[in-house]
């Protein structure tokens, strides 16, 4: 069994779009979370694929009038958003998909995180800066990713 995120293991758009639509047409869901972790962190190329695909569905559902959210679910560690994370987060919006949010995996920190530190403590200090209840634009996800680390608050 084969148990590649679908964008690794799919190598041409068009088909992967296929698949990602075959998805979301059959639960007729209004948002998806793409969780990213293990190899795909590292395919540049799945990540491209992966963000043409989805910007296509997006735009299809809402000129249909069922708009689709879309979220990634990334690895964190106690400063934040992952090196990798950043990039695929970055990868994903230049390739057009209008991104609700992210949700950051803080289940094992394991080495990573202080000694003395709880899990929980690790986890808030690896919190995303907060958002306000309208998602953000693509140009402001752009400009908080460039200017704060993950982590940090907005306020």
């Amino acid at each position: 069994m084969n148990n590649n995120e679908l964008a690794v293991s799919c190598k041409d758009t068009k088909s992967l779009t296929g698949a990602y639509r075959q998805i979301v047409d059959r639960y007729d869901v209004a948002t998806v979370d793409l969780d990213v972790e293990g190899a795909a962190l590292g395919d540049i190329a799945a990540a491209d694929r992966r963000a043409q695909a989805v910007a296509a569905i997006q735009k299809e559902r809402k000129a249909s009038g069922k708009p689709l959210a879309v979220w990634l679910t990334l690895a964190a560690d106690p400063d934040g958003l992952t090196s990798q994370g950043q990039v695929i987060v970055a990868h994903t919006l230049a390739g057009g998909v209008e991104l609700e949010g992210v949700n950051i995996m803080t289940m094992d920190f394991g080495a990573s995180k202080p000694a003395a530190w709880s899990m929980s403590r690790a986890a808030e200090s690896a919190r995303m800066p907060p958002m306000d209840s309208s998602p953000p634009s693509t140009a402001t996800l752009e400009r908080t990713l460039a200017a704060k680390p993950f982590g940090a608050s907005l306020a």
